[in-house]
């Protein structure tokens, strides 16, 4: 087992607050080092993880470890096509670092019941996410991203906290709940080739990045 591996175990993923500099701490060494190419290589030659990349028309989601006793698991994002979505929350705490490109991310608030949110919910946060910078958040954050077609984030998730996420459209008022893993039908699993093009892209992001400081340690 990795010494990153140790510490991930470690995490308290209750408490958002303690999350962060543990989880930024191994997202900035794994991004500055060249142990994010080595755990990007190897996913092709992972059943286990291959199985568990997927994509939308405009996100590719690859699986770089995943700990089925913790629950945790690192991901990494490739967003295109100027990446849209509706506000929702998730069902598992997060960090996550921007290797290239950025999104604007606009947050709500807290929302812990699975009912419709109220018609008139408005952000209460907006964000510039720029490469080098990283954040944590709660899984019960609502949130929604407007990500240029460059963004590529890598993020280091918690285990499930609930069975649940809610997903709403402001313009229609409309609401509905999301429990994600199989019964996610808006994500396609990858194909063998599919994995291994878009590890080729990603392997080409995260090496470019490798040089740059996060911005939490150039600060």
């Amino acid at each position: 087992m990795q010494d990153w591996e140790r510490r991930i175990a470690g995490i308290d993923w209750r408490d958002a607050e303690r999350v962060h500099p543990e989880a930024s701490a191994v997202l900035t060494e794994l991004a500055a080092g060249g142990a994010l190419a080595e755990l990007l290589e190897q996913v092709p030659d992972r059943p286990d993880l291959a199985a568990r990349c997927e994509h939308l028309r405009s996100l590719d989601k690859l699986v770089l470890f995943d700990d089925p006793a913790s629950g945790v698991r690192l991901r990494l994002h490739l967003f295109k096509d100027r990446y849209l979505d509706l506000p929702h929350n998730h069902r598992w705490t997060f960090t996550s670092l921007m290797l290239r490109g950025g999104y604007t991310q606009y947050l709500y608030g807290p929302w812990h019941d699975e009912v419709a949110p109220p018609p008139d919910l408005k952000p209460t946060c907006v964000q510039v996410v720029q490469p080098g910078e990283i954040y944590t958040l709660d899984h019960t954050v609502v949130h929604s991203l407007a990500a240029d077609s460059s963004a590529v984030t890598v993020i280091l998730r918690g285990p499930v906290m609930k069975e649940r996420a809610v997903w709403f459209d402001r313009t229609t008022s409309e609401s509905w709940l999301h429990e994600g893993g199989a019964g996610d039908t808006r994500m396609q699993p990858m194909t063998g080739p599919e994995v291994e093009d878009v590890v080729r892209q990603a392997l080409a992001v995260v090496r470019g990045a490798s040089g740059r400081a996060p911005a939490e340690a150039r600060a």
